[in-house]
This record gives C-alpha cells, sequence and structure tokens, in this order.
C-alpha cells in the first residue's frame, strides 16, 4: 500500500500555502471589483458588467469546487481499498511500486497526494486535488471562468482609467455619485491603479494557463507526457551542443597542430590561396616493393666490353677480404712458392727422362 496518509481530494486537510492564498486573493478580487468599479459605472454600463461578471464568477466557483471534491484516484486502487480486492494484472494495466497493486497504463503516483491518478494531469497546488481524467474538464472549465471574469474586470479597469484621463470631471461625478460627495477623485485614482497593477499579474497567469491547456488539447497531449516530451527533447538538444562542441575543439586542436608544424600544408594536400585545401597528386614510390624489409638485389654495372666495373661494394669486399686474411697471406704466399717450384721440378724431370728415350731409340736399336 501507499506510505504515509492519502488525500482523498482537494478539500481534504492539509490545506497548502497556495489553496489558502487563492482563498483570500479571490475576495480581494470580487471586492475590488464591486466596491471601487462598480460604483463609478453609469447604468447601463453596471447592467451589463454585473451581469457577465457574476455569470463567470458562478461558473468559476461552482466548477473549481467539482474539481477540487471529485476524487481522482485510479479505479483499482479505489475498488482495492474498498473491498480489498487487488485486480490481476493484464496488458492495460501496469505495477504501481508505491501502491503495490496494479493499476491503468496512462494513472500516474502523485506524491503530494500519495495515491494514484487515473490519468494523471499534474497536481494543482492552487486547489490542492490531483487532475486527471475524472475531473479535468471541471478543472478546465474553472479556469475559463476566471479567465472570463478577469477579462471583464480588467476591461472596467482600464476604462475607467482612460476615462481618467480623457474627461476627469465626468469621473469625478461619477465617483461622487457612487461613493458620496466627500470623496476625492485623486485617491480614487491612485486605488484604481495600484488594484489594476494587481490585477494585470493575474489576468496574465490565468491567461497563460489557459492558452497552454488549450494547446495541450489541441495536441491531445496531458500535462505529464507534455513535461515527460520537453525533458527528453532537453536533453537530446544537450546532447548535440556537447558533440558540435567537441567537433570544434577537435577542428581547433588540427588547426593548431597545423600551424605548430615546419610544414605549411599538411600532408598530401595543397593550398589553393584561400585558406582552403585541395588534394594533391600522391607522390609516386621510388620503392615498387611492397615489403619493406626485403632486400632489393643489385644489378652490377658492365663496360660496353662485358667485362665488370668494379664498385664501391667490391671495393670494400676487397678491403674486407685483405682484412681477415692479412695475418696469414706471407704463410700462404710461401706455401704457393714451395709447391710451384716442385711442380716445376717435376715437369723437367720429365722432360728429362722423355729426351734420354728418344736418344737411345735413335743409337741403333730397332723402332
Amino acid at each position: 500500500m501507499a506510505r504515509g496518509p492519502m488525500r482523498v481530494n482537494g478539500l481534504h486537510r492539509p490545506y497548502s500555502g497556495l489553496q489558502v492564498s487563492t482563498w483570500v486573493l479571490l475576495p480581494v478580487l470580487v471586492g475590488g471589483f464591486y466596491g471601487l468599479m462598480v460604483p463609478a459605472l453609469d447604468t447601463l454600463e453596471r447592467a451589463l458588467c454585473v451581469t457577465f461578471y457574476s455569470l463567470f464568477l458562478a461558473v468559476a466557483l461552482g466548477a473549481a469546487f467539482k474539481t477540487c471534491a471529485i476524487n481522482p484516484v485510479d479505479p483499482r486502487l479505489e475498488k482495492f481499498l474498498l473491498t480489498g480486492v487487488r485486480d490481476p494484472g493484464s496488458a492495460e494495466t501496469t505495477f504501481c511500486a508505491l501502491d503495490q497493486i496494479n493499476v491503468c497504463k496512462t494513472s500516474r503516483h502523485c506524491r503530494f497526494c500519495n495515491k494514484c491518478v487515473l490519468g494523471f494531469d499534474h497536481h494543482c497546488k492552487w486547489l490542492n486535488t490531483c487532475i486527471g481524467t475524472r475531473n479535468y474538464r471541471f478543472f478546465f472549465t474553472t479556469v475559463t471562468a476566471v479567465v472570463g471574469f478577469v477579462a471583464v474586470h480588467f476591461g472596467v479597469a482600464v476604462y475607467l482609467i482612460a476615462l481618467y484621463a480623457t474627461d476627469r470631471d465626468d469621473l469625478e461625478e461619477r465617483v461622487e455619485g457612487g461613493f458620496g460627495g466627500g470623496s476625492h477623485i485623486d485617491i480614487y485614482f491612485a486605488f484604481l491603479v495600484a488594484y489594476t497593477a494587481v490585477l494585470l499579474c493575474v489576468a496574465l497567469l490565468m491567461l497563460q494557463l489557459w492558452t497552454f491547456h488549450i494547446y495541450l488539447i489541441y495536441l491531445g497531449l496531458s500535462t505529464y507526457e507534455y513535461i515527460i516530451h520537453e525533458q527528453r527533447r532537453e536533453r537530446e538538444r544537450e546532447h548535440e551542443r556537447n558533440n558540435r562542441e567537441q567537433e570544434a575543439q577537435a577542428a581547433r586542436r588540427r588547426a593548431a597542430a597545423r600551424d605548430r608544424s615546419p610544414n605549411p600544408h599538411p600532408k598530401g594536400r595543397a593550398s589553393d590561396g584561400g585558406g582552403r585545401y585541395a588534394e594533391a597528386e600522391p607522390i609516386p614510390n621510388p620503392n615498387p616493393n611492397p615489403d619493406p624489409h626485403r632486400t632489393r638485389t643489385r644489378i652490377p654495372a658492365r663496360t660496353r666490353t662485358g667485362t665488370r666495373s668494379p664498385t664501391l661494394k667490391d671495393q670494400h669486399l676487397d678491403r674486407g677480404e685483405a682484412a681477415e686474411s692479412g695475418g696469414c697471406a706471407g704463410r700462404e704466399h710461401q706455401g704457393a712458392g714451395v709447391r710451384g717450384e716442385r711442380r716445376r721440378r717435376g715437369q723437367r724431370q720429365a722432360r728429362g727422362r722423355g729426351l734420354r728415350g728418344r736418344g737411345q731409340r735413335r743409337g741403333g736399336q730397332p723402332a
């Protein structure tokens, strides 16, 4: 069940401060009209203004009382309060965690009245009751009637002020006829201006409330739904503003990075002279090899006769081989000389044996 006491309607205690102020302000307005303005009107004006004003006032009082007297509670919660039976949930209901009961989908829990209200629109602090499906038409009738009698009231005040500015003698005669011969026109006018200033504030507030609810009726929304919708739109607008700010900051950082770069133009782009950059032609890659870790094969340069000309790499290799073999160059050279001497000696001995053989054959031995 709901926590704490549950208010039944607008006539149930405790009363709110704005509700009490409404009870005080309404007699002031009504008394100012009948006691301050009606005596300054002639017979026909008095009859017309009093008739319309009294009609609007009666409708406003009756509709306001009906609005406050109706209990706008959800019917399922009302049934549970009377019988103690909980309705099972369905597709048309939702669960209220505060009242611990299934209620209509359009019902919302009012924290001021501490109950779920069917078709919740808002909680009116001036009447100290929730406005929902059951009493919304009476609430709108109250607002319309209040706008009506305040409009008549304000119109009469403006008429008397204009009469003071255009025909002061006529207004003075009316005041003396309505209030007695000792009335002073300047004092009356001062009270009239102060009263009209208060009346103007009331008229603007009621006119704003009336036009707002006409707009809601046109949209087919309740006050609660309109507030939720506006909060969602505000979050979306805030998100868009944050995105634009982030993009602007990123653009400023990129511009600052370009300004600090030694290259005045971005990489791969060329300026057209007007501060704009256009895409430049890509620079061809001098190394067509896609693998940067693969070693390219150097083709040795050759002369016209086909002989290879020594390159810088060959000179480095020759010097490296000489440096590596420098320690044993003398021994290798000595060994090569001994082997060559032995080879030449064997060749001489073989030639000597061959010459001796040919001489014996020539000396008389048969071939």
